[in-house]
């Protein structure tokens, strides 16, 4: 208990252990190591019901390791430490007309705790996703490098800033759903993609009684194929006219 109360992280006698660098992470994992003391990882919480409860007494929380470490746009990149908030990330991106295709989601209602408390790194230790999965995938087929430590209190990295960069076991790929229990991340690199441009309806009005009104004919004509095209037709003459709506396929 010595060793791990000199990291000088957590309070006196405090049972939640709150690095705030790798270092100070290394060295609470190399001691809990050589005192055999399991620990149980865990961002801010919000994804505490997911599984089976960890049969710990001390707690890791690496809610203090926050923070955009980079962000480039135009590459399409990003990489923060794995306390940062989802929504601080999302806000970021947003600015940039960017998102994760993955759809990150906020576990924390759903426990009984406030919105926003997700993290990156609780994501990725989950591999958590959204609807967008079934044709994006999770949060594994985004991942493109972590720093982490292993359960030996040792620091390693895998991966890098780009698709291409591996060479041998991906490691990165592997820890990504681990839930914690094979290493501790410090810092996760993601791909982020452009946010699609909305699809806007194309409408015209027509008098009740036409039914293929000529100038609309030869205007939509000129226009690209329609993906939807949906006709309501009104129940009495002295009502609203026929709206004729389509949206148009966007390449």
């Amino acid at each position: 208990m010595s060793e791990l109360r000199s990291t000088g992280v957590a309070g006196p006698a405090a049972s939640i252990l709150r690095p705030e660098t790798a270092i100070q992470l290394r060295d609470i994992v190399a001691a809990a190591v050589s005192q055999e003391e399991p620990l149980a990882v865990e961002g801010t919480g919000s994804k505490r019901g997911l599984g089976r409860p960890v049969q710990a007494a001390r707690t890791l929380s690496l809610s203090a390791m926050t923070g955009v470490t980079l962000y480039e746009p135009e590459e399409l990149v990003l990489s923060a430490r794995v306390g940062t908030p989802i929504a601080e990330i999302e806000t970021l991106l947003d600015e940039s007309g960017q998102r994760l295709e993955f759809e990150p989601l906020d576990y924390g209602p759903l426990h009984g705790l406030e919105p926003g408390l997700g993290t990156i790194g609780g994501v990725v230790a989950c591999n958590l996703a959204g609807p967008r999965r079934l044709k994006h995938g999770a949060a594994r087929d985004h991942i493109l490098g972590v720093y982490a430590v292993s359960g030996r209190g040792e620091m390693f990295k895998s991966g890098g800033r780009v698709v291409k960069n591996v060479t041998g076991y991906d490691l990165s790929k592997g820890l990504t759903g681990s839930f914690g229990t094979l290493a501790v991340m410090t810092d996760v690199t993601l791909k982020s993609c452009r946010r699609p441009r909305p699809r806007r309806p194309s409408c015209c009005a027509v008098s009740p009684t036409t039914r293929r009104p000529a100038p609309w004919r030869r205007r939509w004509a000129r226009r690209r194929r329609p993906r939807v095209l949906r006709i309501c037709r009104c129940m009495s003459p002295r009502a609203s006219p026929t709206a004729i709506s389509a949206m148009r396929r966007r390449r």
